[in-house]
């Protein structure tokens, strides 16, 4: 667990949890709108993608960041998709063999549930801070 009060903490956070991810992980982040979801996955990108200008994926579903060693780093947002129809040409399991994959809104694509996964959870705290929580899920 990990409380983070400022953006630049919760960047951090995504630092100090990316140097447990290797390729193939699957990150699944969950959390309210504004919970800092994509502000901890530029930390995520700062450690596994340096130079990488993240921002939420919301308008176009995916983001790809190239990592030095060839592979990528891939951020999806489910956060503006209506019906799971429009998930099933997402080939996930594709994206493991060649990166890492981070997902926001994982929950509106329950079958990655069923994936090996790592849960990430943001909970806003009434100071404004955010608890995170991290779970390694097989």
């Amino acid at each position: 667990m990990i409380k983070a009060c400022t953006p630049e903490e919760t960047v951090e956070a995504g630092s100090t949890f990316a140097n447990n991810l290797k390729k193939g992980d699957l990150v699944l982040l969950f959390g309210v709108l504004g919970a800092g979801k994509t502000t901890f996955i530029r930390g995520v990108a700062r450690l596994l993608a340096p130079g990488a200008k993240v921002s939420s994926p919301s308008f176009n579903l995916l983001k790809i960041y190239n990592m030095p060693d060839g592979g990528h780093l891939y951020h999806l947002d489910f956060y503006r998709v209506s019906s799971t129809k429009e998930l099933w040409d997402i080939r996930i399991e594709e994206f493991l063999e060649d990166g890492l994959v981070v997902v926001e809104w994982p929950g509106r694509f329950p079958d990655l549930l069923s994936l090996p996964h790592w849960k990430v959870i943001f909970k806003v705290l009434e100071d404004d801070c955010r608890c995170i929580t991290f779970t390694k899920c097989s």
